[in-house]
């Protein structure tokens, strides 16, 4: 997510901004702008279409830090992601459950071109998390499972099980594939295929 992004989000979580389609005229006048500077500077895009994706990564505060860890890998296999997750003091002052996921959360998965679900131990049990993939699938976006770093494999949230296109491990290549609409096979994190009926026994 570009800093104007940002600030365009930030923004509206503020009230300055007072609807969705505000959020979308103001990131689609700040697009035209940083498009038509780079034109009167005679540049050209240096990343191509489909190795820039908007990303929203559902998961667990507890996990927080293996964000970045993911989109480094994903960078040293050349792609870049705009992330738009919300993380640890993202949310400000709000504490209306209903306010977060409607008016902050919603907005941020519309925005995105892909909800990747980081997945842990824990994050089957998360109704957030649930619930961020439950909408993701209302909205018609690709919804792509990904194995934490260290999870060596364990049990699906119920809605990632029922919308998920794709699940891979922590392998930049695959991940690339299923994020960009590839690959929408579903693997552990060891490579074999996924099973519900036997996924107990990777499970700690």
């Amino acid at each position: 997510m570009s800093a104007e992004e940002r600030d365009i989000l930030d923004r509206f979580e503020k009230g300055e901004l007072r609807s969705a389609t505000d959020v979308e005229q103001e990131i689609k006048a700040a697009g035209q702008a940083a498009h038509n500077t780079a034109h009167r500077a005679g540049e050209t895009e240096v990343t191509k279409t489909q190795d820039l994706r908007n990303v929203f990564v559902s998961h667990i505060n507890e996990d927080e830090g293996g964000l970045p860890r993911l989109k480094n890998l994903l960078a040293q296999h050349g792609m870049i992601c705009r992330d738009g997750p919300i993380t640890t003091g993202k949310f400000n002052s709000a504490s209306n459950e209903d306010y977060i996921k409607y008016e902050i959360l919603s907005q941020r998965i519309k925005w995105a071109n892909v909800l990747v679900v980081y997945i842990s131990t824990e994050s089957k049990d998360s109704d957030w998390v649930n619930w961020e993939i439950d909408y993701a699938a209302k909205e018609g976006k690709r919804i792509v499972g990904v194995w934490a770093w260290d999870e060596k494999g364990c049990d699906l949230p119920e809605a990632l099980r029922q919308h998920r296109n794709a699940l891979v491990g922590w392998n930049g290549e695959s991940i690339i594939d299923a994020i960009n609409g590839d690959s929408d096979k579903s693997y552990m994190q060891d490579g074999s295929e996924w099973d519900y009926q036997n996924v107990s026994r990777h499970c700690r």
